[in-house]
């Protein structure tokens, strides 16, 4: 199936601009920027891709209306401003005029017939079909995986499971996957088979485990936070998993499941990613954090909190669990001297405006993932926004202090917007161009693994003929 390219006309592509615009824009949709004081187009870039924007010479407004027509509709909007989807023949019209840029405009579209990212509803129903077909065991796997994909485009560009009229797509698809041959349903009591059921049944409502046991991830609904970190525990964008490095030590590869080695095919750098959630350590988030990413080589550590958003992806923060696990986060990032936070002459301190708060110094982070977000292109990640820690401090200090009624709960509005998504998160930690002083490795490692207790992290971090003494 052959996708049209997405490019749109807009007088901003900032965020807010383009939702308040109602604009359905996607990841790495191409946006055309129209400067409407010097009536001209400025410049092109991919949506929150990884290409930096070009600008654009020689395109006026009169050069638009000799190419479109004076009275046509794309020249219209351009004069009251906004934002203008280009249907394909127009953007063919509109490449034309920018041939000095066709390489350019080459690798934008080459990004974007990737499959596109899933939203809202679509992403949630997705992630439960993706789910649920593991109570399936296919004898041809990656035939279905394939069919996936091709149901995942669809969805994302807008249709309908195999252009069906039917009102329930999902109870469809389960349907002819049941018809397939080459399947074998597992027992009705598993996890997965139940979640399929009420999935197939319309029900919203997962039932409760039971109270003589604590949940397992396999019992979990996709969108329960274990089950988010669990998977981004194991995978990381252009990193290859080795499987076999505790083996290597004398250790059990059950080891992997409390810290992940990754290395980067092309650099060769190493990352772990250790898991300091409860359910990897037994009792509660330790050092206020989820995951850990960390490399020896560039002497770094990286703390990540995830939350799930309310409605209306509204953050909370209350007095109890939620503030201490803030405080510990802020206070290991004050070891490594946390740039953002200022001492006052009575000795107290404060943090800065959040508007001057920069993610790529700050090495503690919250993760927040809300029913708007995406489930990325070709993976089962939830994309989020990634907030620094003393982010969320500074907002919820401003809110304080302008006796703002919800002092305590924020909105994407209220600044959150700031923060990174997956890609550029994960960007910057692959390149270590992000984490903790390298100054103050050791000192952290000390902080951090003393509240892990974990044999683990020394293992993976120390120097191996260090190993021992200090495990001792």
């Amino acid at each position: 199936m052959t996708t049209s390219i997405r490019a749109w006309l807009t007088s901003s592509t900032d965020d807010h601009f383009l939702r308040v615009q109602q604009a359905r824009v996607f990841q790495d949709d191409i946006l055309v920027t129209y400067a409407t004081e010097e009536k001209r187009l400025m410049s092109i870039e991919g949506n929150k891709s990884n290409f930096n924007s070009r600008q654009i010479h020689g395109v006026d407004l009169s050069r638009l209306e000799v190419i479109y027509g004076e009275s046509s509709n794309i020249v219209l909007q351009l004069k009251r401003g906004g934002v203008l989807p280009l249907l394909p023949d127009d953007w063919e019209t509109l490449k034309r005029q920018l041939s000095e840029l066709r390489a350019y405009i080459d690798d934008l579209e080459n990004a974007q017939r990737k499959n596109p990212p899933l939203q809202g509803e679509g992403a949630i129903a997705f992630d439960l079909v993706r789910a649920s077909v593991e109570m399936f065991k296919p004898t041809d796997f990656q035939k279905i995986r394939d069919e996936l994909k091709q149901i995942r485009r669809e969805v994302a560009l807008g249709g309908t499971l195999h252009n069906s009229a039917s009102a329930d797509p999902i109870r469809e698809f389960f349907a002819q996957l049941e018809q397939m041959p080459n399947f074998v349903r597992v027992s009705e009591d598993h996890p997965n088979f139940v979640i399929a059921k009420h999935v197939l049944h319309g029900s919203g409502n997962l039932p409760q485990p039971a109270k003589s046991g604590e949940p397992t991830i396999d019992d979990a609904p996709p969108r329960r936070e274990p089950i988010i970190i669990d998977r981004e525990k194991d995978v990381f964008p252009n990193f290859t998993r080795d499987d076999t490095f505790y083996e290597r030590q004398g250790q059990s590869r059950e080891w992997n499941d409390y810290g992940v080695r990754l290395v980067d095919s092309v650099s060769r750098r190493d990352l772990y990613i250790f898991l300091s959630h409860q359910q990897g350590i037994g009792s509660v988030d330790s050092a206020g954090s989820d995951l850990i990413y960390a490399s020896k080589e560039n002497r770094s550590f990286l703390l990540v909190q995830y939350k799930l958003l309310g409605d209306k992806n509204r953050f909370s923060l209350d007095k109890d669990e939620r503030e201490g696990q803030l405080k510990e986060l802020l206070n290991l990032c004050a070891l490594q001297g946390c740039v953002h936070r200022i001492e006052e002459n009575s000795g107290e301190y404060k943090f800065l405006p959040s508007s001057h708060i920069r993610s790529g110094s700050c090495p503690v982070f919250y993760k927040l993932v809300g029913k708007n977000h995406k489930i990325l292109a070709d993976s089962n990640f939830m994309e989020g926004r990634y907030v620094p820690a003393c982010m969320i401090r500074s907002l919820i200090d401003e809110r304080i202090q302008g006796n703002d009624q919800r002092k305590y709960t924020l909105y994407e509005e209220d600044g959150l917007y700031r923060g990174l998504d997956y890609s550029d998160f994960t960007s910057m930690v692959g390149k270590s161009n992000m984490g903790s002083k390298a100054s103050e490795y050791d000192r952290l490692l000390t902080e951090v693994s003393g509240k892990l207790n974990s044999k683990v992290m020394m293992l993976a971090l120390v120097d191996i003929h260090q190993s021992t003494k200090v495990m001792a």
